[in-house]
């Protein structure tokens, strides 16, 4: 299902040959696991538990990203 909502919003770009999916049920007791990784920087994570849902994600070309930036938010 999730790889399916990925293709769908990611306007169906064809897959890139190191993205990996994963469901891990029962990752732990009462949690389960879904991820994604596409091998080029970008990822994302999500638990469900019943305590509720966790989601992270990382987009490496997103504006909010800051890795590589100085104090100044030059490159």
């Amino acid at each position: 299902m999730l790889a399916l909502l990925d293709c769908v919003l990611g306007g169906m770009a064809p897959a890139h040959p190191t993205r990996t999916y994963r469901y891990v049920e029962d990752r732990r007791p009462g949690e389960s696991l879904a991820s994604m990784d596409n091998g080029a920087g970008d990822e994302y994570s999500i638990v469900f538990s019943s305590a509720g849902t966790y989601v992270r994600g990382f987009d490496h070309y997103s504006e909010l990203n800051t890795y590589g930036q100085s104090d100044t938010g030059e490159l």
